[in-house]
């Protein structure tokens, strides 16, 4: 299990090029605030999308922020961006994980 200072480490190493306070990012994706200044909610899921793997989302990520993060919205524009990140396995397990494709964000 990880910590939740752990959790702020990575969400803070994933956003390095930015100057976000870990705080704020480790708030949104728990649900206790709406949005991060100067970023849209779309552009952090496929931050963390293209920077850890499927197990890592799993552990820093709630339920929740998982299923923002694996919409149809999220992922057409993470296919768009040809970033090397194929929608296969993870794809699967996330949306048979989750029980249902979820709604665009």
């Amino acid at each position: 299990m990880m910590s939740i200072d752990e959790k702020k480490q990575l969400l803070g190493k994933a956003f390095w090029d930015r100057e976000i306070d870990p705080d704020i990012l480790y708030a949104f994706v728990n649900g206790e605030i709406d949005s991060v200044p100067l970023m849209f909610p779309k552009n952090i899921y496929l931050r963390l999308l293209s920077t850890y793997d499927w197990y890592t989302l799993l552990s820093l990520l709630p339920m929740e922020t998982l299923e923002k993060a694996m919409s149809d919205d999220v992922l057409d524009e993470m296919q768009s961006l040809q970033t090397g990140f194929y929608l296969t396995g993870g794809t699967a397990l996330g949306r048979c994980y989750l029980h249902h494709r979820s709604p665009a964000v």
